[in-house]
């Protein structure tokens, strides 16, 4: 006898779009870094902070002790905030 249990579908990522590939949490979590580091790179730029001021700024706002152990939804969240940044410094300086 099988039992058979109906699953709801998974859950919709938020923050990457794909372009009809699926992609792996570890494929997710290098992209969301690397998107990251692109932003970090444009804040050092635009503030002339160093790397470490900007990176330890946007963990401190996104609850993340480093960015290697954090999870998606944080990782999603210190771009939220470095995006966030970005347009304060271009609209309002």
């Amino acid at each position: 006898e099988t039992l058979v249990i109906d699953l709801a579908p998974a859950p919709q990522l938020e923050g990457v779009v794909h372009t009809g590939t699926t992609m792996t949490r570890v494929e997710l979590k290098r992209e969301l870094r690397d998107m990251n580091v692109e932003r970090v790179r444009e804040l050092v730029a635009m503030t002339g902070l160093t790397h470490a001021a900007v990176n330890k700024e946007l963990n401190q706002r996104s609850g993340i002790k480093k960015v290697t152990e954090a999870t998606t939804a944080q990782l999603e969240r210190r771009i939220r905030h470095a995006d966030s940044w970005l347009f304060r410094l271009t609209h309002f300086s």
